[in-house]
């Protein structure tokens, strides 16, 4: 079912109640002077697809990582090409058998619905500060068009995430922080070895692209988001369009949809599989690429019925790291596509726009000579 764009009204209020363990009183969005009608975006970004609109013949590539960890060389050797097709043609595709345990997914996923449920002035002792992405936030503070979400962005820093976890539920520290930091280690080390695998693909050393990879500082993170039942979710988005800065991402779904990603100009809707992820490729590792792995936009698109939870680990560059082509892949035939930069620069104007869409990769260069 396609969603019909209706014209122009407000939104209609809706009782609070509970969906998926989360009570979602809409205090938590229409604080101050909001109204339901304040989170309207422009017709223009009006979601074309409904949620669960799921088409089969826009089926995400599968990879099955086992096979790229076998050590016969023809499985292998064939896991490589799958990938790379699947990175190059899609910047997406969907990671089975991936050796995560599922009581590591499924702990943080719990632990962040009692995260979401706290009362909002509990949740606000840990907002993020201006120019961070770490702490909580909900869609009500934005400056560009407000979107229907909370969420918890937490860091691999220990301390950090600590900190923060402390201000929160410092009853449930012990747990939760276990909770976090063994979702980021176990898909830290994951999407390691996805972006290793990417470069073997490529004929590259091992190390091309994961040698970019944090270890102090702003560290890779992983943001736990909550999108409640919307009012009216023809009118606007969860996350809007864009591609993620970074290397790559890594996101669990639960089982209700709302994740499109945008091919050959039409949004297609990613269904929800039971133990996989699915990874995109960012803005980072595309430059590194020299476009061979184009980073792919994507969408957060809602429903009236049911809550959405999802966690999304972000493998994030060193922020002094100068982002430059790989070697290998420059030549007089592949120039270079896109000209060095830092990556903290990067970030920080792709912080400080509302890029639409893979906007801020294209005007990034102009903006920083400007």
């Amino acid at each position: 079912m396609v969603v019909k764009l209706p014209k122009h009204s407000k939104m209609a209020p809706t009782q609070g109640g509970t969906q998926g363990g989360v009570d979602y009183k809409l205090t938590t969005f229409l604080q101050g002077s909001l109204t339901l009608d304040d989170y309207v975006w422009s017709q223009e970004e009006w979601p074309k697809v409904a949620y669960n609109d799921y088409n089969d013949e826009d089926t995400v590539p599968i990879i099955d990582i086992s096979l790229l960890r076998s050590e016969d060389a023809a499985t292998r050797s064939k896991g490589l090409k799958d990938l790379m097709e699947a990175a190059r043609e899609w910047g997406f595709f969907r990671l089975v058998n991936h050796g995560v345990l599922s009581d590591v997914t499924e702990k943080l996923e719990s632990d962040g619905k009692e995260l979401f449920a706290l009362p909002l002035e509990q949740k606000k002792k840990a907002v993020r500060l201006p120019e961070s992405i770490i702490g909580y936030y909900f869609g009500a503070e934005s400056v560009f068009s407000k979107a229907w979400l909370e969420a918890f962005h937490f860091s691999g820093d220990k301390e950090v995430t600590d900190n923060m976890i402390r201000q929160v539920s410092p009853e449930n520290f012990n747990e939760l922080s276990a909770s976090v930091h063994n979702y980021i280690d176990a898909y830290q080390k994951l999407a390691i070895e996805v972006v290793e695998l990417m470069a073997i693909a490529l004929g590259l050393e091992p190390s091309t692209f994961s040698k970019y990879t944090a270890t102090k500082g702003d560290k890779s993170t992983v943001r736990v988001c909550y999108y409640p039942p919307c009012p009216q979710p023809q009118q606007t988005l969860g996350q809007r369009p864009h591609a993620d800065p970074i290397l790559i991402t890594i996101v669990h779904q639960d089982d209700v949809g709302g994740l499109q990603i945008l091919k050959n100009n039409r949004w297609i809707a990613v269904k929800p599989e039971p133990g996989t992820v699915v990874v995109n490729v960012g803005d980072t590792l595309q430059v590194l690429s020299n476009d061979i792995y184009p980073s792919v936009q994507h969408q957060v698109v809602l429903n009236s019925e049911r809550s959405r939870l999802s966690m999304a680990f972000f493998l994030i560059p060193e922020a002094n790291a100068l982002i430059v082509p790989a070697k290998g892949l420059v030549d007089d035939e592949h120039p270079v596509r896109h000209p060095p930069f830092i990556y903290r620069d990067y970030r920080k104007s792709y912080g400080e726009r509302r890029a639409v869409g893979k906007s801020h990769l294209e005007s990034f260069y102009t903006l920083k000579d400007a």
